[in-house]
């Protein structure tokens, strides 16, 4: 019962906490150890925004330009390429 209260949407906020921390309790878990996990998730989460090395992402961009190239129309495509162009 508690674990559907943690994940219900619709449940009020002080509710799921209450839950939440009961279950916590029951595991022998403490509220440091929630907090480093989360602590822990954030990095997590931060790292996977954090950019690429350029030439990797370079490398990518063209490994992808032919499935983008087979999606627009040619105009569109045309327009890009005299973009590009004129940046060189």
């Amino acid at each position: 019962m508690l674990r559907g209260l943690v994940a219900d949407a619709e449940a009020s906020a002080g509710a799921r906490v209450r839950a939440a921390t009961a279950l916590m309790n029951r595991a022998g878990l403490t509220p440091a150890y929630a907090v480093e996990v989360r602590h822990r998730d954030d990095q997590q989460a931060r790292q996977t925004t954090e950019f690429q090395d350029p030439e990797v992402m370079a490398r990518q961009i063209l490994e992808a330009l032919p499935q983008v190239v087979a999606r627009l129309p040619p105009t569109e495509i045309q327009a890009v390429l005299q973009r590009v162009e004129g940046l060189v």
